[in-house]
Order: C-alpha cells, then sequence, then structure tokens
C-alpha cells in the first residue's frame, strides 16, 4: 500500500458538518425520536483512523457510545453494523480515496467513500436498504459528513510513529470503555420497533448547532 495513503486518513479526526443527515435518516425509515437524538450526539462526533499494513480500523466516537470496525485491504471480514449486525466488510484504496463496504447486515448495503481534500476528510456515505417482507422497496439515502484533523493533538502526540502507536491503544480504549454504553444503545434506542409511530416520515428535524445542513464558513471560497 503507497504510504502516503497511509498518512492521509491516518489520525484523529473531528466532526465540523454533515449535509442530508436527517433525510438520510428519514428515508432509511429511522423514527423521528432515534433521528432527533442521533442528530444532537452525533455533532460530538469524532474519528480515529490507522492503516498500518493491509489492516484499516476505523472507530467512530460520540457522547453516547462508539463504532468500531477492522477492515483488511487484502480480504473480506466479519463486521458488525452500525446497529450490530454482522456483516461481510471489504475496504479498497482506489487513487486517493478509501471505500469501505458492509453487506449482508439489517441496514442493507453500506457504501463509504474518504478522500482528504486540504487537510480535511470527506466521507459520503450510501446506504441501499435490503427488501423487507411486507414493506416498499425504500430507496438508497446518502449524507456527506466532513471532518478537520486535530491537528494540536497529532502535534503535541510527536511523529507519526508516536500517532500510530497512540491510536493502537485508543482503539481498544475506547472500544473497552463504552462496552457498557454500546449495548444499551443498541437494545434502547436502536431497537427501531420501540419508537415507530405514524408521524415518522411526516416529521423533518433540524441538527442543533449552526455547523449543520449548511455551509461552513470555513471551507466556502
Amino acid at each position: 500500500m503507497p504510504q502516503h495513503a497511509a498518512s492521509e486518513f491516518t489520525g484523529y479526526w473531528r466532526l465540523v458538518r454533515t449535509d442530508n443527515f436527517d433525510e438520510f435518516l428519514r428515508t432509511l425509515g429511522v423514527p423521528w425520536v432515534v433521528r432527533k437524538a442521533a442528530l444532537k450526539f452525533g455533532g460530538s462526533c469524532a474519528e480515529l483512523i490507522s492503516i498500518h499494513d493491509s489492516e484499516v480500523r476505523v472507530t467512530s466516537l460520540n457522547a453516547k457510545g462508539s463504532w468500531s470496525r477492522k477492515y483488511s485491504l487484502s480480504k473480506a471480514v466479519d463486521l458488525p453494523d452500525a446497529l450490530g449486525s454482522r456483516c461481510r466488510a471489504t475496504a479498497r484504496l482506489e487513487g486517493p480515496a478509501l471505500q469501505t463496504l458492509l453487506e449482508g447486515g439489517s441496514l442493507g448495503c453500506v457504501e463509504s467513500w474518504r478522500y482528504v481534500d486540504r487537510g480535511s476528510m470527506v466521507v459520503k456515505t450510501t446506504v441501499t436498504p435490503g427488501p423487507v417482507a411486507g414493506h416498499p422497496a425504500r430507496p438508497p439515502a446518502t449524507m456527506h459528513w466532513y471532518f478537520d484533523r486535530m491537528a494540536a493533538l497529532e502535534i503535541h502526540l510527536g511523529g507519526a510513529s508516536r500517532v500510530q502507536r497512540q491510536l493502537r491503544e485508543d482503539h481498544d480504549r475506547v472500544a473497552h470503555a463504552t462496552l457498557k454504553d454500546n449495548r444499551l444503545l443498541r437494545d434502547v434506542l436502536l431497537d427501531w420497533t420501540r419508537w415507530r409511530s405514524p408521524a415518522d416520515d411526516f416529521i423533518h428535524l433540524a441538527a442543533e448547532g449552526p455547523e449543520f445542513g449548511g455551509s461552513h464558513p470555513a471551507r466556502q471560497a
């Protein structure tokens, strides 16, 4: 794997903006109560990414829990999706972009593309829902996430080797520290049948904070 590809994505990232978050969730059939919680706590999201040899580790962390994935650039692996169901997962580099693909889980097919532009990372996620007996097919849903590198933290840690070492420790530390929170999240909030409402398809929500859903001032050119 080209060394520059590893260094481009490896590091600590802070979410600064999303596009189409609520509509993305609504298209997937997420109840409005769950969408409200996602928009409230999703704004505090951070990602830890490390690439070493053929292993790609991604940890997404917010105020309510975490989601850890360990991909391989050389083979398909078995991973949990965001709802905890098992998936066939693949990852590959195509030019400057990193693609990850989750198939066979409860969400359907989840495809994400990551690329770095001027020190910021853009993530495009498209979910193609699988068929559900007795329900009409839902269309694919797409959204974008925009992250800024936590440059001050990485400078404080030192060189690239120290950042890699700290990331390995933090991936494991986050997974251990949020284990109970993740179980509670899946058992309560992500049990969508508990929160279903006839109003789900009609309620549109605005994410909290001016950084969501619109243009970020620092990015206008």
